[in-house]
């Protein structure tokens, strides 16, 4: 079972200039005679209008973005232990 857990380390919003999250995320994969771990890390910035349904919306975006890049990089990592972390 490939368990993926997310430690949001920070969430800022600037209405009318942008967000920014930064996220250590960690793959744990049960094999039988133990696991694998990886941990890899994401920072990610938005831009966002002023209003707060705009910086709400940036936010989710930002999250996407967080959710396309563990995607593969979790999918590799079930079929290659060698699998590394990306960039940024």
């Amino acid at each position: 079972m490939l368990r993926i857990k997310v430690d949001l380390q920070r969430f800022d919003s600037q209405p009318g200039r942008g967000v920014q999250q930064d996220a250590l995320w960690t793959l744990r994969l049960a094999e039988p005679g133990g696991e694998r771990v990886l941990t890899c890390g994401s920072r990610i910035s938005q831009p966002a209008g002023g209003s707060y349904a705009e910086v709400v919306a940036a936010h989710r975006q930002a999250l996407a973005t967080l959710a396309r890049r563990i995607e593969p990089v979790a999918r590799a990592f079930v079929v290659d232990g060698a699998t590394v972390c990306p960039a940024g």
